[in-house]
């Protein structure tokens, strides 16, 4: 499909890769992955899936200029020279320009190149003397740089650029040790494949960055914490191939202690070995020091001898120590929902928070998209509880939590033609109703970090009339 994108780009052939249920990160990562060089939208409440009767993935509907639909079928690779037949014959003529047709957008023409249309992710931690550290990548005459930005005494320090080049360089993730010792990692195909890569952040300046992973077929989604002795630990996921295709994901976790990098071990089990698919982990350290990773499970149990409480795609968790790690746990409900991408987070009590999108409902047209939370206080989780919210999320959620039993979702969901950032907090006796905390410029990729004394700082990239930025603001 790609091959033909680029033989009838320029010819009045618009390519849109639809991905319904999916966030605004993944999509990045699929793009990337699978070196797409054509656009994708999301469908987060499936309104596209339903409308086109879409049932099998993958669908391929080819739409002429007058909005009527010429071609549909599922696994449209087996029917390459049917639809090349189909977009010779349409594309013959004037190219269109952007005009509405039967209730859908054509923009005209489109080259390969025209894709990369995605804002960068910011990430947020909060230091060891109470300062906001953002880092971001910004784009260059020469590619881009990957900086970090230090807010102090109401102003930002200088910016430390802790890579440049023409590589790419996706999903900064920071964090932040006792000891002041300051951690970034990020995505980057610097070599061929995507791999992870990480760099100590000092005052002024960063050190040399170090290669966390030498992924066979691609790495993405760092997430890191740095525990009491100073170790830096970096969970990921890694994409694996399946019946010889490139499309399940196992995720591992490396720790730096001492100046060394240990041997990774992965985290997620084999017991569904026919069919693997673990994703975006998040990672948090419990009051003992041990370090909960949380992920994403397409879990799909078996005819019998199921040993895990679940039903369907659900969030999993296990800790890892040193030489050590504990057994697997379900943190979802065994109901038919689709539980996905869960962050995490620790208040100042030792409870661990867990928020992650989950969505319920009728496929596809009642499908509906929210945040739901889990607590693990001692040795159990809490029972789910759903944060109501009106439209279905379109990224993350994303949590911080300080004191005692407190916390704060942020997430972003459309509302009309733009983005909201809504945030929900919970007040010791339930959680507050959402409202709108950001939605000047378009807002996306919201991330939330508290202080010591309970102040929530969210970052988050936005669009402006000089293009995508990245604001810090207190909530």
């Amino acid at each position: 499909m790609g091959k033909l994108f680029e033989a009838f780009a320029g010819k009045g052939v618009y390519l849109l890769h639809i991905m319904p249920g999916e966030n605004d990160a993944i999509l990045r990562d699929y793009q990337k992955h699978y070196r797409c060089r054509w656009p994708a939208a999301g469908d987060p409440d499936y309104a596209i899936v339903s409308r086109y009767q879409a049932r099998a993935w993958p669908t391929g509907v080819i739409v002429d200029r007058g909005g009527r639909i010429r071609f549909q079928q599922k696994i449209p690779s087996r029917e390459v020279a049917t639809i090349e037949r189909l977009l010779t014959d349409l594309s013959r003529g004037e190219s269109p320009s952007g005009h509405e047709s039967g209730g859908l957008t054509y923009p005209g023409k489109k080259t390969p190149d025209e894709t990369d249309f995605r804002p960068p992710s910011p990430a947020l931690t909060i230091d060891s003397n109470g300062n906001p550290c953002v880092a971001f990548v910004r784009g260059t005459a020469e590619g881009s740089d990957l900086v970090l930005r230090r807010f102090k005494a109401g102003k930002f320090s200088r910016e430390i650029v802790i890579v440049s080049g023409r590589d790419d360089k996706l999903d900064p993730a920071i964090a932040a040790g006792e000891d002041g010792k300051l951690w970034v990692a990020w995505v980057s195909n610097v070599v061929r494949r995507y791999d992870i890569y990480a760099s100590e952040v000092g005052a002024a300046s960063a050190a040399m960055r170090e290669r966390v992973t030498a992924s066979p077929d691609d790495a993405f989604h760092p997430r890191m914490v740095i525990d009491k002795d100073g170790a830096l630990w970096v969970t990921y996921y890694e994409w694996r191939r399946h019946d010889g295709v490139s499309r399940d994901r196992e995720v591992f976790v490396r720790c730096r202690a001492n100046g060394a990098w240990q041997d990774a071990r992965q985290v997620s089990p084999s017991d569904v070995p026919w069919y693997e698919d673990h994703t975006d982990p998040a990672i948090a350290m419990d009051a003992i020091g041990r370090k909960w990773i949380f992920w994403s499970w397409d879990y799909h149990p078996p005819k019998a001898g199921g040993r895990y409480r679940a039903r369907s795609p659900s969030i999993f968790c296990r800790w890892v120590e040193k030489e050590i790690m504990g057994e697997v746990e379900a943190v979802g409900e065994q109901d038919r929902s689709i539980d996905m991408w869960p962050t995490a987070a620790r208040d100042a009590g030792g409870t661990l928070w867990c928020v992650w999108d989950r969505a319920g409902g009728k496929y596809p047209a009642g499908m509906k998209r929210q945040p739901a939370v889990s607590v693990l206080r001692g040795e159990g989780f809490s029972t789910v509880t759903p944060i109501p919210c009106d439209v279905s999320l379109s990224g993350s959620p994303m949590i911080a939590a300080w004191g005692r039993g407190k916390a704060c979702v942020v997430w972003c969901a459309p509302s009309g033609r733009r983005r909201h950032v809504f945030r929900s907090t919970y007040d010791g006796k339930g959680w507050t109703p959402p409202r709108t905390v950001a939605l000047e410029h378009d807002p996306w990729f919201p991330v939330i970090a508290a202080d010591a004394e309970g102040t929530v700082w969210m970052a988050y990239s936005a669009r402006t009339k000089d293009g995508w930025d990245v604001f810090l603001r207190k909530l």
